[in-house]
């Protein structure tokens, strides 16, 4: 093993000290590694002072810029929620048609125990389910994706008999080992912007082996229901991408 290369910078002054640096094709830094003495004397506070007389060396250490790897697909989420089952029935097969299989999916629940956001437009009551599917994607699709759901919003609503002005909502993400994401066309403080006026925020963390909620995420997200789900999607994940090298969905023609 190559041995770090210690120079010796005893008689040199400290700024010159702190600036020596080598030269070469890698980034390096200076660690100064001096012999500290106390003082003793009892009319003062003991205070570290460096003995000038001792071998003061630095050690010159190479750091190495992180290398680009290639991003582990993730698993597609979608949480649909409407007024009817027509809908969600509607938004199924269009999402199996273009993404593959559901592979795990949730009971219908009332969504509206969480929030009367969405009275006014879609009605006072709404029944939600939660998709997980089969074929992994690549998480740079989600833009793609959410484009998609959002044209498919209209379409139903173009021809849906509900009467309410949004008779259906689609909220597509994707989930990894350590964090599930949401896609929005809302900007906001923790939103990042992907392309295309589409933002993602991390709505769930994955730590110590619990979901965590942040600061932003939505109450129904931090029931034990959405918990229990996204565990189940995680593990998925985890089996599928530990076992032969999969085929990454994209959108069918």
């Amino acid at each position: 093993m190559k041995q770090n290369k210690v120079i010796d910078l005893s008689f040199q002054s400290r700024a010159r000290q702190e600036a020596v640096f080598r030269v070469d094709h890698s980034l390096t830094v200076a660690a100064l590694i001096p012999r500290i003495t106390v003082s003793k004397t009892k009319s003062k506070p003991r205070v570290p002072v460096l003995d000038h007389g001792s071998l003061a060396k630095f050690s010159i250490e190479t750091i190495h810029m992180g290398q680009i790897r290639q991003v582990s697909p993730v698993l597609l989420f979608i949480a649909a929620f409407a007024p009817t089952g027509a809908a969600l029935g509607w938004a199924r097969q269009r999402a199996e048609l273009t993404f593959g299989p559901i592979e795990l999916e949730s009971d219908p629940f009332r969504f509206d125990r969480f929030t009367d956001y969405y009275a006014k437009s879609m009605g006072d009551v709404l029944f939600k389910r939660l998709w997980g599917f089969r074929q992994p994607i690549d998480p740079a699709t989600l833009p793609d994706i959410k484009r998609l759901t959002n044209d498919w919003e209209a379409e139903y609503a173009a021809t849906a008999s509900e009467s309410v002005s949004r008779p259906l909502n689609l909220d597509p993400g994707y989930v990894d080992l350590g964090k599930l994401i949401l896609a929005s066309t809302k900007d906001h403080a923790h939103r990042i912007y992907l392309r295309d006026g589409i933002f993602a925020e991390t709505t769930l963390i994955f730590t110590k082996k619990l979901w965590t909620a942040l600061p932003w995420t939505y109450p129904d997200y931090q029931s034990s229901e959405y918990h229990e789900f996204l565990s189940r999607c995680r593990e998925f994940l985890r089996e599928t991408n530990s076992s032969a090298p999969q085929r990454v969905a994209g959108r069918r023609g």
